[in-house]
């Protein structure tokens, strides 16, 4: 009965995917999840506290905007990137980085403007551009099969991919799933093309502390003329361990910023939440340093597993703490490999194909466990793996 009230759009984004492995969830007792980048380590104290003492002194009601230390914490930490922003007309806080997106892509999309993104990657940008009546054009990543830059962007498809109704790009950097880094040279390569062809790019840079080489996080909003024309995405979920916190921000022209103020979303966090977000931007980082200590060790001990089974390729990502090995060589659909992984395995990946049509062949490895269970869910691949490779 609720079809005929719902929204159209709505309807479309039903996954069956999604469906089929919650299913094999609830059917598979002790099943270890990796699904999911949800980071096993647990949120630094010295936020925990500042968010305590917030709470406890009475700042627990509305808030509708950034408060004034918040801001300032994050002005100051995105200018160590070299980009200069107003705390009081520049940034916006949202309950966590898929608001955000929401939001930024709800302040300038029409319906049938065209968003481009490139493919594969983190499926929400899809989903919501879809929800709002928009087109999306898949730009295929180039994939190549080396030890690093197993996907790069592919800047002549999207150019070819460029038209006058493109509104704006996507980008992932460093990427979910792939783990690729924008250099320096195709960040100016894209901001050159936006400037041009005049669109706008949403730059989701969630992942900026966890970078493993080559190469450096660079921003594409410090390059010049691009600023005015950039949306900054960023969270607290995956740097600071926050997931649960749902706190995040944007960072934009002072124009775009209040564009997306615009849209009617309710309240944003509260002053005790906006304290912790703050107190964590200002350090100290020594936590944020262990877990990507621990992440290193994680991807480099999993991809030595990895390399090890007959049918599976998995290049060292650049950046973000997932894996996303080529399983192609075992013969069998992205989705049905991590079906048969989590009956008979009892470890749940993601499906490639949930990330873009370039996806499949691929499935998703969060590396949010410790090495012991890692090493299990290891034991457990390398043996559906063999088995799929005899029958």
């Amino acid at each position: 009965m609720a079809e005929k009230y719902a929204k159209r759009e709505l309807l479309t984004l039903r996954s069956s995917m999604t469906q089929r492995l919650a299913v094999v969830a609830a059917q598979t007792p002790d099943l270890i999840s990796l699904a999911t980048g949800d980071p096993d380590f647990d949120t630094p104290r010295h936020i925990k506290e500042a968010a305590y003492g917030s709470m406890m002194a009475g700042y627990t009601h509305y808030q509708f905007s950034v408060t004034q230390e918040l801001a300032e914490a994050i002005a100051s930490y995105y200018g160590k990137y070299g980009v200069r922003v107003d705390p009081k007309s520049e940034v916006a806080v949202y309950a966590g980085s898929g608001m955000a997106i929401f939001s930024a892509l709800s302040a300038i999309l029409n319906p049938r403007d065209e968003v481009l993104i490139f493919d594969p990657t983190y499926p929400s940008y899809s989903a919501i551009a879809s929800y709002l009546g928009a087109k999306i054009v898949h730009v295929p990543f180039l994939k190549e099969r080396s030890l690093h830059d197993a996907f790069r962007p592919a800047i002549e498809t999207l150019r070819r991919s460029i038209t006058p109704n493109t509104k704006a790009l996507v980008i992932c950097n460093p990427d979910n799933p792939t783990g690729c880094l924008f250099s320096d040279t195709e960040l100016s390569e894209i901001a050159e093309l936006a400037k041009e062809r005049d669109f706008l790019v949403i730059s989701d840079e969630i992942y900026n502390e966890f970078i493993w080489g080559p190469g450096n996080f660079t921003t594409i909003s410090k390059i010049p003329g691009m600023h005015d024309r950039t949306i900054i995405i960023m969270s607290f979920s995956k740097t600071f361990a926050m997931t649960g916190w749902r706190i995040g921000y944007a960072i934009s022209s002072p124009a775009l910023i209040s564009l997306m103020r615009g849209i009617p979303t309710g309240a944003g966090p509260c002053d005790f939440m906006q304290k912790a977000a703050a107190t964590a931007l200002s350090g100290p980082f020594d936590e944020v340093y262990k877990m990507k200590s621990e992440y290193q060790k994680r991807i480099d001990y999993c991809i030595k597993r990895l390399k090890e089974i007959p049918g599976i390729f998995c290049s060292k990502p650049q950046g973000a703490f997932y894996l996303f090995p080529d399983i192609s060589g075992l013969g069998k659909p992205s989705i049905d490999f991590c079906e048969v992984l989590a009956r008979e395995g009892k470890v749940m990946l993601a499906p490639g194909i949930g990330f873009g049509p370039s996806g499949e062949g691929y499935v998703r490895i969060a590396l949010v466990r410790p090495i012991p269970v890692l090493d299990q869910c290891m034991d457990a691949i390398e043996k559906v793996a063999k088995s799929l490779c005899v029958s």
